[in-house]
């Protein structure tokens, strides 16, 4: 009886306490590179008729090997690394170095600081749109030939355009500003 009064019997154990609920994962994304490109600095983005070139970048920052050419709106998925992308709309360009780095989300912007050009030539006025026109364009960083009712995209700047159906010919230099149409 004194051993049962001075050494007390062992409590039960308490119950273990229920393991804390695990916070899920958060969702992977579906893609970690989202870039957009538009016309000029607050325009809204060109989603048709451009075309995306993405390269690895080498060591020295130059382009590399292709990885893929896309158009319109683009979203991928690219490992993690260096790269070169170009966002392009006709003859207009801008190229970025972009590094992704696994677990993040890359959205850049491209602005293509261009305009568009609208030239609907004619062999005189009231004149039907001639198809076999010849239409040369001479922009800032190069020069193109199209033929017939023309819409270009070129970069912002001196446009030297010049329109020629059959013997006749016509010339005019015209300042295209980023975002802007001429018609």
């Amino acid at each position: 009886e004194a051993l049962v009064e001075t050494v007390a019997a062992p409590a039960p154990a308490p119950e273990p306490a229920p393991a804390p609920a695990l916070a899920p994962e958060p969702a992977k994304p579906e893609f970690n590179f989202i870039p957009s490109v538009v016309m000029a600095e607050g325009g809204d983005p060109i989603t048709d008729g451009n075309a995306w070139e993405v390269y690895k970048a080498k060591p020295d920052g130059t382009r590399g090997e292709s990885v893929t050419t896309q158009y319109n709106s683009y979203e991928a998925n690219l490992e993690p690394g260096d790269y070169i992308v170009v966002a392009r709309a006709d003859e207009a360009q801008v190229e970025q170095k972009v590094k992704i780095e696994a677990g993040q989300v890359y959205k850049p912007l491209f602005t293509l600081n261009a305009g568009t050009m609208l030239i609907h030539p004619k062999a005189y006025q009231g004149a039907d749109i001639s198809d076999e026109a010849h239409v040369d364009f001479a922009f800032p960083g190069g020069s193109t030939t199209h033929y017939g009712d023309t819409k270009i995209i070129v970069p912002a700047g001196e446009q030297k355009v010049k329109v020629e159906i059959g013997s006749g010919s016509v010339s005019e230099t015209i300042q295209l500003a980023a975002g802007q149409t001429v018609e």
